[in-house]
């Protein structure tokens, strides 16, 4: 499923040991814009897709846009 590997793929990329799910807004996780990106790019990298969003987003929101 898309969301679990999304949420695979944010806990590596930053090291959270803690669990997250679809409610979590990426800002929350990180709070410099460059990290952010670099997390965006990783996800795009790994689904072969182009996101283009922001801190703002959900994980949730995430997997939407990937499933779409």
């Amino acid at each position: 499923m898309i969301l679990e590997r999304l949420i695979d793929i944010i806990c590596e990329e930053l090291g959270l040991e803690e669990e997250i799910g679809e409610e979590t807004v990426i800002g929350d996780l990180i709070d410099d814009d460059i990290e952010v990106q670099e997390l965006i790019i990783a996800i795009e990298n790994e689904f072969g897709a182009e996101l283009g969003c922001g801190s703002d987003v959900t994980v949730g929101e995430l997997a939407d846009l990937l499933e779409s």
